[in-house]
This record gives structure tokens, C-alpha cells and sequence, in this order.
């Protein structure tokens, strides 16, 4: 599928108000606005204790949204309903709820008014990613525990279908981006993960949105084997091309099968961090881009492929900026598409 560079965001914004910036989405961002996460409003909207509240056993701090996993009482029990609801037809309880995604919620509402033309877009947090940061109680990353391993992966996965279905009732084609910060640091010795173990459970994610008829994406703010991420069903991959784009041109033969299956970059050419992102111009990030791209088709691609199989965005997340730096970066994102759809004639 094509997508001639349209922009879009990362989910996580520095925002009080879930009105405010709903509506600053909607129109930043037409083509594809996102419902955003609001770490500074709730603890509980970080991208961990957000998708925790549907797990069994999941114990989440209010003051901080730190997450353990626990199986005790009875776990037995409430994890059979889980797998039934899970595994089942009947996602609604799987969707973000309204005192731990506020953002969520505002933006369901403005669904009526979108129109039906374009891409809309939601995202989950990434099994490996997840199963890293949340603990058991002795303190042991729950991706470890082969039990409650399965349990974040079906959780997940529910939840992003969950998310595919009431997005879909804009009319729009549903993307859902898995966000995984954590394969940045894939193949150190501080997290002993398996290939098999990545692409077994980013897998399972990705290919539950497949089958909801929406497009998958996954999103990793550093660098990685991006080998990993072409062998799964993921339909885009959204990666930091502000500060690692070498890293995207050392796997041609893979992104040649994977732009060959439909797959598309999102290019995160729009810094996050503070500094450039407060000193960049449209101009330069756009030659910033144009200049990548060329890099990237040296290494044996189609460079009008590669125009229409893109979207722009800012690097990460912006819940730790400032709301404008944060608006800045989706108004840059905006106007960077805007100048390469126009140097492309895509518009």
C-alpha cells in the first residue's frame, strides 16, 4: 500500500487536556491523527500500566504506574476468563479505559467528524518491551515467566484488535503501531532475548491486527537488526531516521522482500529531542530526508518506491517535553510532508 509521505505521530504527548489535544491531532494532522497518551495527566496512562489493566494479576501503583504481575489468589480462575475473553469474538473490556486513557476517550468522540478519507491511527505497547519493564513480585521481568509471557502477549494482542475494531468505525484504513523502545537494545548482554523469542511475540500482535483488516506497524525509537522486524507480518516499520538512518541501509535484501510484501518506512526525521527539535527548519529536515532516502535506494531500491512507501514522523514520543515542543514536533512533521509531497508532486 501506498502512503506518499502523509504524517502522523507517536502516541505520547505532554498535555493536561484531552480536548486540547485531540483537536490539535485532528488538525495537525488530518491524514492520520492519532489518540494520544497523556503520561503528565495520570501515571496510569504510561505506555505500561495503560495496557496492564486488562491482564490477570496485574497490580499497578497509582503513583508512579509501576506494574507487577502477580499470580496468586485466584489466578487460576481469572485466568481462564482471560483466555475466553481474549481468544473469544468479544473485545470491548480489551479497549482502553477511560480513567487510564483519557485521550482515548476524547478521541473515540470525535470519530463522527473525521470523514471517512484517509488512514486513522492507534498503537499498544510491544510484548518485548512490556515484558522487560513489568515485573513479577520477586522483581523478574514477566517475559521471562513462560506463564504470564502468554499472558502479555494475548493481552496485547487483544487490545490492539480491540483498538482496530472501534477505530474502523471512522471509515478510515485502521493503523495500529506496536511500540517497541526495548529492541534498541537487542543483542546486548543486559537483555538476554532470543531472535525466536522476538519475532514469536512481536509476531503475534502484528498479525492479530492483520486479521482485523487494519495495518500493523511497529515502532522502535533506536537502532536495532531491522532483520527482525521485516520477518514479521508488519506492514510499516517507524524508526528514528533523524539519528540512525545508516543502520535502515545495512539490510537491503531484507527490505527488498519486505517493500515486496507492501511493506513502507515511517521515517521519524523529526528530532524529539529538545535541542534540534527546537532549532531545525522544514527546509532542512526535508533535505535531511530526501538526502536518506537517496542513501537508502543506493543500497538497491526503487526511490519513487520508497516516496510513496513512506509516511513522515517525529522520532519517538513527546510525553516528556514541553506541550510546545511537543506541538512543534507534529507541526514540523506536518510541514515536512507538505514540502517533499509537493517536491514529489503528490499533491
Amino acid at each position: 500500500m501506498n502512503y506518499d509521505a502523509i504524517a502522523t505521530c507517536i502516541g505520547s504527548f505532554p498535555h493536561l487536556s484531552p480536548e486540547e489535544i485531540c483537536d490539535t491531532l485532528i488538525r495537525t494532522l488530518p491524514d492520520c491523527p492519532a489518540w494520544p497518551q497523556m503520561p503528565q495527566r495520570d501515571a496510569r496512562e504510561n505506555m505500561y500500566a495503560q495496557y496492564a489493566e486488562t491482564l490477570p494479576g496485574a497490580r499497578i501503583d497509582p503513583n508512579d504506574g509501576k506494574v507487577i504481575l502477580q499470580a496468586d489468589g485466584d489466578f487460576a480462575e481469572t485466568l481462564t476468563r482471560f483466555y475466553e475473553q481474549a481468544l473469544g469474538d468479544d473485545l470491548a473490556g480489551f479497549e482502553p479505559k477511560s480513567d487510564s486513557a483519557a485521550g482515548y476517550q476524547a478521541f473515540l468522540s470525535r470519530l463522527d467528524s473525521l470523514g471517512s478519507d484517509g488512514f486513522i491511527k492507534g498503537h499498544v505497547t510491544g510484548p518485548i518491551s512490556f515484558g522487560l519493564t513489568v515485573t513479577d513480585p520477586d522483581d523478574r521481568p514477566v517475559l521471562y515467566d513462560e506463564t504470564l509471557r502468554d499472558v502479555v502477549v494475548q493481552g496485547l494482542t487483544a487490545q490492539a484488535r480491540a483498538q482496530c475494531r472501534r477505530l474502523s468505525q471512522s471509515g478510515r484504513k485502521v493503523i495500529i503501531f506496536v511500540d517497541e523502545p526495548y529492541l534498541s537494545s537487542f543483542g546486548s548482554a543486559t537483555i538476554p532475548v532470543s531472535e525466536t523469542d522476538v519475532i514469536e511475540c512481536v509476531e503475534a500482535v502484528t498479525s492479530g491486527i492483520l486479521a482485523e483488516g487494519a495495518l500493523p506497524g511497529i515502532h522502535c525509537c533506536g537502532n536495532t537488526d531491522w532483520s527482525l522486524l521485516t520477518r514479521t507480518t508488519a506492514r510499516i516499520i517507524n524508526f528514528d531516521a533523524y539519528n540512525f538512518l545508516q543502520g535502515m541501509t545495512l539490510y537491503p535484501t531484507e527490505l527488498t522482500d519486505f517493500f515486496d510484501r507492501g511493506g513502507a518506512l515511517a521515517w521519524g526525521i523529526v528530532p524529539t529531542d529538545p535541542g534540534p527539535l527546537a532549532t531545525e527548519t522544514v527546509a532542512a529536515l526535508s533535505d535531511r530526508l530526501e538526502a536518506g532516502m537517496k542513501r537508502l535506494a543506493a543500497t538497491g531500491h526503487d526511490l519513487d518506491l520508497i516516496h510513496h512507501r513512506s509516511l513522515i514522523t517525529p522520532a519517538c514520543g513527546t510525553g516528556t517535553l514541553s506541550t510546545t515542543l511537543a506541538e512543534r514536533a507534529i507541526t514540523l512533521a506536518r510541514q515536512v510532508s507538505d514540502e517533499v509531497r509537493q517536491r514529489w508532486q503528490f499533491s
